[in-house]
């Protein structure tokens, strides 16, 4: 499991947690200036801020199969992709986050 977090003091503070509890398989890296982790591949990103736009970006992070949960202004797109690199998706209305900076 990875985090990626900008504000570098909630970096120290999350990874001291996951020390704490000896959860060994977790790390919390601070965000560089693109989103997610460049040049991986993930089963599941969720994103906890909202994104003025959909970053596609993010799904080019996912392997096949695997599922991106992002809000997008004020929406929770739920996006897999599928065997064929294609993208399918469902929005779901009405909820607030804090915004998403990068």
């Amino acid at each position: 499991v990875s985090g990626v977090e900008r504000v570098s003091e909630l970096v120290e503070y999350g990874n001291k947690n996951l020390k704490k509890y000896k959860f060994n398989h977790v790390k919390i890296i601070e965000a560089g200036d693109k989103l997610g982790i460049v040049g991986e591949k993930f089963d599941r990103i969720l994103v906890s801020a909202a994104a003025k736009e959909f970053p596609i970006e993010l799904t080019e992070q996912l392997k096949v199969g695997g599922k991106l949960v992002i809000p997008v202004q004020n929406s929770i797109y739920e996006i897999t992709k599928k065997e064929d690199g294609k993208l399918e998706g469902v929005e779901h209305y009405g909820y607030a986050f804090v915004p998403l900076i990068f």
